[in-house]
């Protein structure tokens, strides 16, 4: 059965996504795009793991995270830079 702790920070972090999609849909394209590009959905989670694992473990996790984003923004944009050249070249 699930604990009540852990209940309680599901609820929580579902909680800060529902309400800043529906921010998101509000504000419209500009100021929505700005709110969906927020660390929402990890935000709660490095919180609740900041609590129940300590700084080291968080640091060392936000920074394998920025990593992996990185990566993945740069493999994205290299696909747009061959499929731009290619358009090009016709």
């Amino acid at each position: 059965m699930i604990s009540l702790v852990l209940a309680l920070k599901i609820a929580t972090a579902a909680a800060i996504v529902v309400a800043a999609s529906r921010a998101t849909e509000r504000a419209g394209p500009f100021l929505g795009a700005m709110i969906a590009t927020l660390p929402i959905s990890t935000g709660p989670v490095y919180a609740f793991l900041a609590i129940d694992h300590g700084a080291q473990f968080i640091s060392d996790s936000a920074r394998v995270s920025v990593a992996s984003t990185a990566a993945i923004v740069d493999r994205k944009s290299t696909r747009l830079n061959s499929s731009h050249s290619s358009v090009s070249r016709m």
